[in-house]
């Protein structure tokens, strides 16, 4: 902050110097061979106490002193001004060290969610923001099998946004993941600055993707079914059992239309139709979020996956997708907006 706020400024008569001296030097050999043919002679262009001379040669010791006459003033101010900077840092790093969570605007449980989040972000650093838009792997911070606070130090020092597959990416029953979940999430409440919570997400397109999770039929074929009750039943059990093992955020439904039987994700579609699946997938929406307020502390997170078009590749997750306005508004988006008015997602 001290570099951005105090020394780039004072650096930058420097970086200009050298920018015009190096266009003028380079302009003036370029118009060399045209300043010869008009004028039958050389000329030379002056510019303070840089000279261009010679044919396509720079006078390289006036550049030299051109640089010592910018940099050097640079340098002696900063001198003169590394007591002020070094006393802003040491406020900076006491108001971090000093920071008193329990008191701080963005706790107060008056306000509305938005009006605390707005808060919280003014206290954010520019670390703390970008952690929060990540996420890590449950098997980095375990270690044979248990939570690791040496393994959890380097990566979430500055908060993490979402930890990725507690059950799926580890051998843990429902039990052993739900207390690794409330350690991780301990973890992060006593050991950083803002004490910011992560949301811990698990595959569930056809049950929770984890040991001891119920395995319901493909997704495809449920569509087939043509009954939407069903799909809401999958969502309210699936929603249960991952609160219970400390999940949050369903990566599910996949709401992706498939005409293409190449495609290598085609059973975990509602087929083929737009309606069809727009009106499984809210069904299963429904479900897992929860309606009634009875529901709000099992309630989960549903994602509508993958917007959109890579599902018209020959392949499973790579090429590129040449669709028509027209067919990507009639018919691969048609779900997904489906859904989102349905739903409410």
């Amino acid at each position: 902050r001290a570099f951005v706020q105090i020394i780039l400024p004072l650096i930058t008569p420097a970086i200009a110097t050298v920018s015009i001296f190096t266009f003028l030097s380079t302009w003036n050999e370029m118009m060399f061979a045209i300043t010869y043919v008009s004028k039958n002679q050389f000329r030379t262009l002056t510019v303070g106490i840089m000279q261009m001379v010679g044919q396509y040669t720079t006078n390289w010791g006036g550049l030299a002193a051109g640089l010592v006459v910018a940099t050097v003033p640079t340098i002696l101010m900063y001198l003169l001004m590394s007591n002020q900077i070094q006393r802003i840092r040491r406020k900076e790093m006491n108001q971090e060290h000093n920071f008193n969570r329990a008191n701080a605007d963005y706790m107060n449980p008056a306000l509305s969610a938005a009006e605390r989040a707005e808060l919280l972000l003014a206290h954010m650093t520019l670390e703390e923001k970008a952690a929060q838009i990540g996420s890590c792997w449950v098997y980095q911070l375990t270690e044979g099998g248990r939570f690791s606070d040496e393994k959890a130090q380097p990566i979430m020092e500055n908060g993490i946004g979402q930890i990725t597959r507690i059950g799926g990416a580890s051998t843990m029953l429902p039990n052993e993941c739900a207390e690794t979940a409330n350690q991780i999430q301990t973890w992060l409440l006593g050991h950083t600055r803002l004490g910011i919570p992560a949301i811990v997400h698990e595959e569930a397109c056809s049950g929770v993707l984890a040991r001891g999770g119920t395995v319901f039929p493909q997704t495809l074929g449920v569509a087939c079914s043509w009954n939407r009750r069903m799909p809401e039943m999958m969502g309210e059990i699936i929603r249960r059992q991952m609160r219970s093992a400390g999940m949050h955020l369903a990566l599910a439904p996949l709401m992706d239309v498939t005409r293409d039987p190449r495609w290598g994700r085609v059973e975990e579609t509602y087929g083929e139709d737009p309606y069809l699946s727009t009106a499984i997938g809210s069904s299963f929406v429904k479900g897992l979020e929860g309606d009634g307020e009875d529901d709000t502390y099992l309630k989960a997170i549903a994602t509508i996956k993958h917007y959109a078009l890579n599902n018209t590749e020959k392949f499973r997750h790579n090429g590129s997708s040449d669709i028509d306005d027209a067919t990507l508004r009639e018919y691969y988006t048609r779900a997904f907006k489906g859904v989102v008015r349905e739903a409410g997602v």
